[in-house]
């Protein structure tokens, strides 16, 4: 089975006096992600590196487009050139599922001359924090429904919020009980 999803960090441009408006700091932070490291140890190697939003797989994605590379030099100069000679206090909000990934971040951001504070809130609170609904920041559609990994001896109901197989079971049929 491979469910296919992003996770990603979002800058607050909308924000009045936002220095993330500022395109030096958000490759300050591109360039201080050593995204193999974080693969490697916060997700035990559950990961693939994306250059983009679209995930390896999925329509759209491009292979000729590289990640950014990890250089922690090249942000610290870049966190310079933009004005950041004491580095810059940020904060960073995650929801709960993924802490460990959001300190390993926050340590490496660190790393290049970032303050973090870290808020690792519920999924209610981590929603209503990041204000996506109320300020239409994107044009919400749908969640596609799909089936994995079921031939014609498996029974599978699909839920309609996530992938479970709590329902799921096999037939007769299924070569884990044939005789």
């Amino acid at each position: 089975m491979l469910v296919v999803q992003s996770v990603f960090g979002q800058f607050n441009l909308r924000k009045e006096g936002s220095p993330w408006r500022d395109v030096r700091l958000r490759q300050v932070a591109n360039f201080a992600i050593n995204r193999a490291d974080l693969i490697r140890y916060a997700t035990k190697g559950n990961g693939v590196i994306i250059p983009a939003l679209v995930p390896v797989h999925a329509f759209g994605y491009d292979p000729n487009l590289a990640s950014y590379p990890f250089d922690a030099d090249k942000a610290r100069g870049l966190l310079r050139e933009a004005g950041y000679t004491d580095g810059l206090v940020v904060t960073l909000i995650a929801p709960e599922d993924l802490v460990v990934q959001a300190t390993v971040v926050s340590k490496m951001l660190e790393q290049v001359g970032f303050t973090v504070e870290l808020q690792v809130l519920d999924a209610a609170a981590y929603n209503r924090k990041r204000h996506t609904h109320d300020q239409a920041y994107f044009l919400f559609l749908y969640n596609p429904i799909r089936l994995y990994a079921v031939n014609k001896a498996v029974e599978f109901v699909p839920y309609v919020a996530n992938l479970s197989l709590a329902e799921t079971s096999v037939t007769d049929q299924h070569w884990s009980v044939r005789k």
